[in-house]
C-alpha cells in the first residue's frame, strides 16, 4: 500500500494542475474573443472625423475620414512573415487641412512592384500607374 501512496498523489497532483491549465486556457479564450469583438466593431463602425488628440486605447482601430494633401515621399519598409507575403509596407506623410501632419500606412507592396508610381486614392488605398 505505501509503495502506491506517492505515484496516486503526484497523480492526483498532475491531474489538478492539468485541470486547472484547461479552464485558466478557457478564460483566456473569453477574453480573447472580447477583444476581438471590439475591434471588429471599431473597424467597421462608420468614419469619424481625425480627433484633435488622437489616444491609442480610446482611437486604436477607428476609421477616420480627413481631407487634405498626401506629402510626395514615401517610406518603404522591408517587411516579411505577413500573411500577404513578402513586400514593402508603404507609408507616406499626409498634410491634413487643418495643418496637422501624420503618417498613412498605404499598405503591403509586392517586391516586383517597387518601381511602379502609385497615388492616393480617395478611400486610402494604392493605385498602380
Amino acid at each position: 500500500m505505501r509503495k502506491i501512496i506517492f505515484p496516486l498523489l503526484l497523480g492526483i497532483s498532475g491531474i489538478v494542475v492539468l485541470m486547472w491549465l484547461g479552464f485558466w486556457q478557457l478564460d483566456r479564450l473569453s477574453w480573447k474573443e472580447s477583444i476581438l469583438a471590439d475591434i471588429d466593431t471599431r473597424i467597421i463602425a462608420a468614419p469619424v472625423a481625425l480627433p484633435a488628440n488622437p489616444d491609442e486605447g480610446r482611437d486604436e482601430y477607428t476609421a477616420v475620414q480627413l481631407r487634405g494633401t498626401p506629402g510626395a515621399d514615401e517610406l518603404h519598409v522591408l517587411t516579411s512573415g505577413t500573411a500577404a507575403g513578402t513586400g514593402y509596407r508603404v507609408i507616406r506623410a499626409f498634410e491634413v487641412t487643418d495643418g496637422r501632419r501624420i503618417l498613412i500606412d498605404l499598405g503591403l507592396l509586392p517586391l516586383d512592384a517597387k518601381g511602379a508610381s502609385a497615388t492616393l486614392t480617395a478611400t486610402g488605398g494604392r493605385s498602380s500607374s
